[in-house]
């Protein structure tokens, strides 16, 4: 069964932030659709309607923060197949990159999936006027 989960990032070092709100639901076990997060995960990414409107960097954002905490959610599942369907992404477009998706929907699993919180470093450069993620 799906249940709606709204997660809202929030990032301001600097004159400006970073602010993404994801709403989402998983679904564990059954058939799975969208995209693989990797070849080797179980975890899938089911961007419905929202395809159309989400650019190729982006997509690849959402997956990074999903893979970076895909084997948890495996053991959470006990290795069972996960759909997380992503129904709606909202972000204010001047103060956006595509690295806050990454971030927004790895928060949103931990709250969904009861993971620890994972320490990423969070900066901002001047000179280049943008944030930089440090994934380990």
């Amino acid at each position: 069964m799906y249940v709606n989960r709204t997660y809202v990032y929030r990032l301001l070092k600097s004159s400006w932030g970073i602010r993404v709100s994801i709403t989402a639901a998983a679904k564990v076990g059954g058939v799975s659709a969208g995209l693989r997060v990797s070849p080797e995960s179980k975890v899938w990414l089911d961007l419905d309607t929202l395809e159309r409107k989400l650019t190729h960097p982006e997509i690849e954002q959402l997956c990074r923060g999903l893979l970076y905490v895909s084997s948890e959610i495996s053991e959470k599942t006990r290795g069972q197949l996960v759909s997380i369907s992503l129904i709606d992404v909202s972000y204010v477009e001047s103060d956006f990159q595509p690295e806050g998706l990454a971030m927004a929907i790895l928060r949103w699993a931990e709250l969904e999936f009861e993971l620890p919180d994972h320490e990423i470093g969070e900066s901002f450069d001047r000179v280049s006027n943008r944030y930089f993620f440090d994934w380990p």
